[in-house]
């Protein structure tokens, strides 16, 4: 934070300081405030690639993602209720189906074990067409009930990974199950990571 004891020895140190103003939020509701700053240092010493222009464009899908998901719509207006009413009740699958798509369901069932007290099923894809999958077909249980799939897609996605995630909905829909899909939007991993944890 502005004016905090690390701030002060960056200072004497002859350091700089990023401060960020979590506005009472935990950490973990501070993601992308407190990773652009690494990243733009990041950029500045050429460790990674990050142009201002897709921090630019990062920023972006988030005021998107925000203004489409802001509190004060209806549950059919807003993506991020349907789809909290949907998975209410149930086990959340949540699977990626690329590397950005898997970091994203990774911070998708944190946040869902962290903010809502729910435990999820995570996988990056294609490991659960060979463990988790199987798990549709517990009809005479009453488990695949109680699941929810949730696909999350990249806009930059393998033919092949493309093709399993509608393998997977379709799977869904015969068991009955219910599933959700997101999307990601975007050409850059960062932005696209962005849209799909925004």
């Amino acid at each position: 934070a502005p004016g905090s004891a690390l701030s002060v020895a960056a200072g004497q140190g002859g350091g700089t300081h990023f401060g960020v103003d979590a506005a009472g939020r935990q950490p973990r509701a501070c993601l992308w405030s407190l990773a652009a700053p690494l990243l733009c240092v990041a950029d500045a010493l050429g460790v990674v690639a990050v142009p201002p222009q897709v921090i630019d464009a990062a920023a972006f899908v988030l005021d998107d993602v925000a203004e489409r998901c802001r509190p004060e719509l209806g549950v059919e207006e807003n993506p991020a209720k349907r789809l909290a009413r949907n998975l209410s009740g149930g086990l959340p699958m949540v699977w990626g189906f690329s590397v950005v798509a898997a970091a994203a369901a990774t911070r998708f069932g944190n946040q869902l074990a962290e903010n809502a007290k729910i435990p999820s099923v995570i996988g990056a894809l294609s490991e659960p067409h060979h463990n988790q999958v199987v798990a549709f077909d517990t009809a005479d249980r009453g488990v695949s009930a109680q699941l929810r799939l949730v696909v999350l897609r990249d806009s930059v996605e393998d033919a092949r990974m493309g093709l399993r995630a509608e393998e997977s909905l379709q799977m869904a829909a015969e068991a009955n199950l219910t599933a959700y899909q997101v999307r990601a939007q975007g050409e850059n991993p960062l932005v696209r990571l962005a849209g799909l944890t925004g």
